[in-house]
């Protein structure tokens, strides 16, 4: 055997029938016995220095099968292909074992076997070629960690199969989402064949987030136990049955509204004009009554009263002409004031900011071309937000400013909180669907993704500025009319 050590454990390989090669860590060969360069068509010392990569039929896989052989992949042998001297492909049985650093492929001919494994290796192929072509993102980890991925899911997470390759599988799933990954994974450690496919967010290589529908299976994956996993990309698919479901809530909600402002419309105006006459009359009875009468105390706390009466039920028609006008199912862009759906997010939102101090600064601005209540949805997005994260941030000083203004041939309106303020690391994500900084319960993270959607199909853009306990500015600009 080619190697300084002279020892007898050396001469017993040496003399083998089957063909030994010592790999170290980098996949180099660093040692051969002559049964070895036998079978690839080298002599002994050739084999020496040369890397797996040069010497597996298929060098796109060395780097994958020195990870598994590293990874102790002991048992039965497994069928390779090796490139032999002359550049022919040649069929060997391998079995590998793990020596301190370095890792012994024992070599074998599988002689009367070579039809049988020449099938095996054709079905093999077939089968990573049917996987590689499959739309939907597929991976394969042994003991936790990723030895396989197909050509979907290398383009989906945004690198290459070097990268991907030993990595921890849970790596790939969002950080909340992992115990439920990991308890899924246990299930198939402790015998369960199949799991059934369940909506899972997974990270990219970019630390972009996006949903998957996510099943597994347990399988055999070469010679040893493994886990499949399939994944389909379900973001946009949820987030179109998110509009469908907000749709129909929109249209239920019209026609709930349209039938309270009937039904309780006439008396509400009814009410409010009674009330308004009742204190005309009690304001013409007090000042009937002569200074220092006893009765008058009493009548102005009933003044007091008739005018807080009224002042609630006018709020109570403004809520309801409100929700009437932002459940409108019409979606047709029309040119409108972009105040007006600001001012009706507001009165809507009035529940999320009440107890914030809310700071108007309308300059004269330009028209834009947009849907209503599309419009008023962003606001109310927008809104709800800054309150929450006015209230988290606690305190006093708990403010919301609202700015309109026109600049060259674009409309804008920026909404600046003084809350907790966005980290810098969330900044680029919080756009991307399902991403959110709140509670679990308190949010799915589609709302500035929706937000996002509809501004950009009025061709206009939505930006944030935020800095960690100073609050955060998000601004929407439109093309003006």
């Amino acid at each position: 055997m080619t190697s300084v050590d002279g020892s007898l454990a050396s001469a017993l390989v040496a003399a083998l029938p089957d063909g030994v090669l010592m790999i170290d860590a980098a996949g180099v060969v660093v040692a051969a016995n002559r049964a070895a360069g036998e079978l690839l068509g080298f002599a002994e010392a050739e084999l020496v220095g040369r890397g797996l990569v040069e010497l597996y039929f298929h060098p796109e896989e060395a780097h994958e099968r020195t990870l598994a052989d590293r990874a102790g992949v002991d048992g039965r042998p497994t069928p390779r292909e090796w490139r032999t001297q002359a550049g022919a492909r040649r069929v060997l049985l391998v079995t590998s074992r793990v020596l301190g650093d370095q890792v012994a492929l024992v070599l074998r001919d599988p002689g009367d076997l070579a039809d049988m494994v020449e099938r095996l290796l054709r079905s093999a192929d077939g089968f990573r070629a049917v996987i590689d072509s499959a739309p939907d993102c597929v991976i394969i980890h042994t003991r936790g960690r990723i030895t396989y991925a197909n050509r979907t899911m290398l383009t989906m997470w945004g690198g290459t199969l070097d990268e991907l390759i030993g990595l921890p599988a849970v790596q790939l799933v969002h950080p909340d989402d992992h115990p439920l990954a990991r308890e899924r994974m246990a299930a198939l450690a402790a015998g369960k064949a199949l799991l059934p496919f369940i909506d899972e967010r997974l990270v990219r290589k970019d630390g972009t987030v996006f949903l998957a529908q996510v099943g597994a299976v347990a399988i055999a994956f070469d010679g040893e136990p493994a886990v499949m996993v399939v994944a389909r990309d379900v973001t946009e698919l949820r987030r179109r049955q998110l509009r469908g479901g907000q749709i129909d809530r929109m249209v239920a909600l019209g026609t709930l509204a349209a039938g309270v402002a009937h039904e309780i419309g006439n008396p509400l105006t009814y009410l409010l004009l009674r009330l308004d006459a009742a204190s005309v009359r009690a304001g013409e009875l007090r000042s009937a009554l002569p200074a220092g009468t006893p009765a008058a105390p009493v009548l102005d706390e009933l003044i007091g009263h008739l005018a807080a009466v009224a002042d609630g039920a006018r709020r109570v028609r403004t809520i309801v002409g409100e929700l009437r006008q932002f459940a409108r199912t019409d979606d047709e862009p029309t040119v409108l004031e972009v105040t007006g759906p600001i001012e009706r997010a507001l009165n809507i939102a009035a529940h999320a900011l009440a107890g914030v101090q809310i700071e108007r600064a309308y300059a004269p601005a330009r028209p834009v071309l947009i849907a209503e209540g599309k419009l008023t949805q962003v606001a109310l997005n927008l809104l709800v937000n800054a309150g929450h994260a006015v209230r988290a941030a606690g305190g006093g000083g708990q403010r919301v400013r609202v700015r309109v203004w026109s600049e060259g041939a674009t409309t804008s309106f920026a909404i600046t909180d003084t809350g907790v303020g966005i980290p810098a690391a969330d900044l680029p994500r919080v756009f991307d669907p399902f991403f959110s900084t709140k509670p679990v319960g308190e949010g799915i993270g589609l709302g500035l993704a929706t937000a996002q959607s509809i501004v950009a199909s009025a061709s206009g853009t939505i930006t944030v500025e935020s800095k960690p306990g100073a609050g955060a500015t998000f601004t929407v600009t439109l093309p003006a009319t």
